[in-house]
């Protein structure tokens, strides 16, 4: 009898811990979000093919990658430039957009990143598995790398990607409203998607001949007096038809390392894409403008694009202000009279210039 008693208690716990996980199991697939669809082994799946290249680099492999498109309706490809180290400035965007709000606009968002040596590589392991929105090339971080991390991005977006509609580039020091950039999407037509290359225009940009400088070009690298127009590499749209033509007029071009110039304005020239459109009158260099926006919750800011002058604050607080605006829709728009231009005086905090180096890459030790 006593056996029995026994038999049955033991049968009864083990059901219960069955019943358990199962319960727990469900938790957990319940509360996963359906979009983020997690890296699976490369066995199994073509995230991490072999025998890739990229430009010059014959032996090109992702070390993290994301399917964040799936077989879904895309809008819009959003690659965010960023460095191992800059942790603050990617949550300070997921914090600013985060994916379920980014999804209702049509947009899938990636962060672009190489290999750093001071940087745990455990830690970028860790946020990915978290958030699933990193794509990490087999390169190392460096300045003038940052080519190889630019077209390694157009190069995933026309591959793992190919429904999106367009494709948006950005650096993760540069604030950007999203709601403002979707709706300016919304009216291109579909003639003008096929040579887009939508941003702040750059002519007349001259090659720096000074040996100390820091963004000196020799005549081996660039022999030209000056570079063909180009977009600044802070925000720019394109779409895939442009990047295949742009991908395919760098298989035959010298590698070049300043990025914007030579993505936007070398292969653009090669391949003859002329669609430049010119947003200039939405960027600003000065962070202290967009302070300015802030002061007045019921007006449009003026500007779409501008430096977060190393305050990731400023890139929440820009998103929160412009969502108001957008779910309220009671904002206005300057007049003239009382543009940023004319009545900020907060300007002049930082003042960045828009190519010849934008942005530096610095490596940090976080771990």
């Amino acid at each position: 009898m006593i056996r029995l008693q026994l038999l049955i208690f033991t049968l009864c716990l083990l059901a219960i811990c069955v019943i358990g996980l199962i319960g727990l199991f469900t938790i957990i697939a319940e509360n996963e979000q359906p979009f983020l669809i997690r890296p699976r082994p490369r066995q199994f799946y073509d995230l991490y093919p072999l025998g890739l290249q990229l430009l010059n680099l014959p032996h090109f492999s992702y070390i993290i990658n994301n399917d964040i498109c799936g077989q879904k309706t895309v809008e819009s490809v959003l690659l965010v430039t960023s460095h191992c180290g800059n942790v603050e400035a990617r949550s300070a965007i997921r914090q600013a957009y985060p994916q379920h709000e980014l999804i209702k606009l049509g947009i899938r968002r990636l962060f672009l990143l190489a290999v750093s040596l001071s940087v745990n590589q455990n830690s970028i392991h860790d946020e990915n598995r978290r958030y699933a929105d990193v794509l990490q090339g087999s390169f190392l971080e460096a300045y003038r790398n940052l080519t190889y991390k630019h077209v390694m991005g157009l190069q995933w977006a026309v591959h793992h990607c190919p429904q999106a509609r367009f494709v948006i580039k950005m650096d993760d020091d540069i604030v950007v409203n999203m709601y403002k950039l979707s709706e300016i999407i919304s009216y291109i037509s579909e003639s003008q998607r096929k040579d887009l290359l939508m941003g702040y225009v750059l002519k007349g940009m001259v090659p720096v001949r000074e040996p100390a400088n820091k963004w000196y070009v020799t005549h081996e690298e660039f022999d030209g007096n000056m570079y063909p127009q180009f977009l600044s590499g802070w925000m720019y749209i394109t779409t895939p038809p442009v990047i295949n033509k742009l991908l395919s007029a760098a298989q035959k071009e010298k590698f070049f390392w300043i990025d914007d110039t030579f993505v936007t304005g070398i292969l653009a020239q090669q391949a003859g894409v002329e669609g430049y459109r010119n947003i200039s009158n939405m960027f600003t260099t000065d962070p202290g403008y967009l302070e300015c926006c802030l002061r007045h919750s019921d007006v449009y800011c003026d500007f779409m694009v501008g430096p977060s002058g190393g305050d990731y604050s400023l890139q929440i607080r820009l998103a929160m202000h412009a969502k108001r605006c957008r779910d309220m829709g009671s904002c206005k728009n300057r007049s003239p009279q009382n543009a940023l231009r004319r009545t900020c005086v907060n300007k002049g905090r930082q003042q960045l210039p828009l190519s010849g180096g934008q942005g530096y890459v610095a490596e940090v030790k976080i771990g």
